[in-house]
């Protein structure tokens, strides 16, 4: 094990092989077989860090912008990254389903598209959601928080039910574990 010396550390994410940690603008990959770190510059902030099922990291930088980063590739020291030109201020990826919210005029949409058509369809499930969501998925069902609420996506249009209440907290964190 290493001890990195992180800064503004702002996101994690884990999988069977690899964690990675988002630190200002640098993603640190820890690819467990080989017990070692390795170090990915990406020159704006990442915000979200998610891996998909086949261990490929999807993140978020400051701009909203989403990109790829094959952990295999920036182990080998080749071309790592991918820029999706996909916009989104979060996201959520369950299976072959990507959730992503997109906020404008004070609240924010929740849709949903595929990973292998990202963008191309894209399905709008809840809106009127204060601004910031955090989203997660447990057993067959989308999760979402809208200020200090908590609700569940019932699956159709703005379908949705409320959850619980969090009264001291003004927002709720997520950190995504794929196994």
């Amino acid at each position: 094990e290493e001890y990195l010396q992180l800064e503004t550390p702002l996101d994690v994410a884990l999988t069977g092989n690899y964690t990675a940690i988002s630190d200002a603008d640098t993603v640190y990959l820890f690819n467990r077989a080989e017990n070692r770190y390795y170090e990915y510059a990406h020159g704006k902030k990442v915000t979200k860090l998610q891996f998909d099922g086949n261990e490929i990291l999807y993140f978020l930088d400051e701009d909203m912008m989403l990109h790829t980063l094959d952990p295999q590739k920036l182990t080998d020291g080749e071309p790592c990254t991918t820029s999706l030109s996909f916009a989104c201020t979060t996201f959520l990826i369950q299976g072959n389903d990507l959730y992503y919210t997109a906020e404008a005029g004070g609240k924010a949409k929740i849709n949903k598209t595929t990973l292998t058509e990202l963008g191309e369809t894209n399905i709008l499930l809840v809106e009127n959601v204060t601004p910031g969501p955090t989203l997660a998925y447990y057993g067959d069902k989308l999760y979402y928080t809208s200020g200090n609420l908590l609700w569940s996506y019932e699956g159709q249009y703005n379908d949705k039910k409320y959850v619980a209440t969090f009264p001291h907290v003004s927002k709720i964190a997520s950190t995504s574990i794929v196994n």
